[in-house]
Formats: C-alpha cells, sequence, structure tokens
C-alpha cells in the first residue's frame, strides 16, 4: 500500500517524527499491527480512519513549524501543476518576493524535502487520481505536467515499483482522506 501524505499536514508532521527520511517503508510489525486495528480494507472509510489516526497517529503530535510564504506556494502549487515554468523555483521563489537560494533552504526546512522532489510527488498524486478517475495514462501525464506518457511512465515506474497500468490492474482507487 502506497499512503500520500501532505507534509503541511499535522498527520505529515507526525508520521515526520516517527521516521527518519520523508520516503519510509513502515516495519512489517507496525504494519500488521494497524491492519488489525482497523479491519477489513474493503470496509475502510474516512469515518472508520480518522479516529483511528487521530488516536494512533496524531496522539503525540508535534506541529511543524512551516514559514507563511512557503505555506502559500504549498496553497498554490497543486493548481499550477501543468506549467512547468510556474514550478520552476525562479518563479516559485519570485511568486513569494525571496530570492531562489533563500527560498529553496526556507522550504526544506519548512517541509522537509527540497522543491524539485515535492513537486515530482504532487505530479505523481495528481496522474494517479486521474488514472483513478478513468483517464487514459497520456491525459493523466499531461494534467500533472509531464512532458509525455512515457516520462510519467518511468517516472511512476520508478518511484513506486510499477507502471500505471499495472497498479490499475490491481484495483487501485484514489480516496480523499482529510485528517
Amino acid at each position: 500500500m502506497i499512503a500520500f501524505v501532505d507534509a503541511e499536514s499535522d498527520l505529515g508532521a507526525a508520521l515526520a517524527a516517527r521516521t527518519e527520511s520523508q520516503v519510509a517503508p513502515i516495519p512489517a510489525g507496525t504494519v500488521m499491527e494497524w491492519r488489525a486495528q482497523l479491519g477489513t480494507p474493503t470496509f475502510l472509510t474516512p469515518a472508520r480512519v480518522e479516529p483511528w489516526v487521530i488516536q494512533t497517529l496524531l496522539r503525540e503530535r508535534r506541529p511543524r513549524s512551516i514559514d507563511h510564504r512557503v505555506k502559500r506556494v504549498l496553497r498554490a502549487l497543486p493548481g499550477k501543476l501543468a506549467e512547468a515554468e510556474a514550478v520552476s523555483l525562479d518563479a516559485v521563489a519570485a511568486s513569494v518576493g525571496l530570492s531562489p537560494s533563500r527560498f529553496l533552504h526556507l522550504f526544506t526546512a519548512s517541509v522537509g524535502v527540497p522543491l524539485r522532489p515535492y513537486v515530482l510527488w504532487l505530479r505523481l498524486q495528481c496522474a494517479a487520481r486521474e488514472l483513478a478517475r478513468g483517464t487514459s495514462v497520456a491525459d493523466a501525464s499531461y494534467a500533472a505536467g509531464f512532458s509525455d506518457a512515457a516520462h510519467f511512465t518511468r517516472t511512476f515506474r520508478r518511484m513506486m515499483g510499477a507502471t500505471p497500468r499495472q497498479v490499475l490492474r490491481r484495483g487501485f482507487a484514489a480516496r480523499d482522506f482529510h485528517i
């Protein structure tokens, strides 16, 4: 199972405190314990998952301090993914009145990863949502800002360990759980 967690969220901060890196496997014993607590995956709903997340993962949360300029960028980025120029370091830094080097330092300190891998992860999430809605691989890749479907497929395989079609064949379903 792959989970997309916004680094800006309370859940992102709580998970970051439990892991050593931004992309981290959850130990098998922990996964087994969580599965036992949550029950059958086919019956998972936000109404069932949200209380568990709050009780289990957010119990000892330590909110991450995110600069207000970085927050502004984090809110704007998802809507600009299809525009390569709009998500470049120079453009994003200029949008909040900072030099590229100062913004990159501030972004990395606030979010925990540099801007470029963060944007790539957002693009993968966007394309995965589009695929789950039934959009073709080509249309999903363009909607997410990839240069072409082949680039998206290579990136997806490198980061997820399978092609988009393989994941879809396994019954991938996108669900938004807002905590």
